[in-house]
């Protein structure tokens, strides 16, 4: 989970309200920002397209829609040792 933090106000808010319910109701966990995120890929070869949201490793090119708060809050990489 990505807080994306002051680039999207409007989304921060949101992911951090989602925090605080995740953690009253299901145990524990925290979004992180997008420096937290890419400081696990540390000495990783990280591949195209690196860091993005999850829609932009498989993009469904007929979607049209304006991207909700899933889009900027849930991103991923892969990587590999180099």
């Amino acid at each position: 989970f990505c807080n994306p933090g002051p680039t999207l106000p409007e989304v921060s808010e949101q992911a951090l309200a989602a925090e605080r319910i995740f953690n009253e109701t299901l145990g524990t966990g925290r979004w992180r920002t997008r420096e937290e995120i890419l400081a696990c890929f540390d000495g990783l070869d990280m591949l195209e397209p690196g860091l993005v949201p999850l829609p932009e490793w498989r993009p469904d090119t007929d979607d049209q829609s304006e991207p909700g708060i899933t889009y900027h809050t849930f991103i991923g990489a892969v990587a590999r040792k180099p």
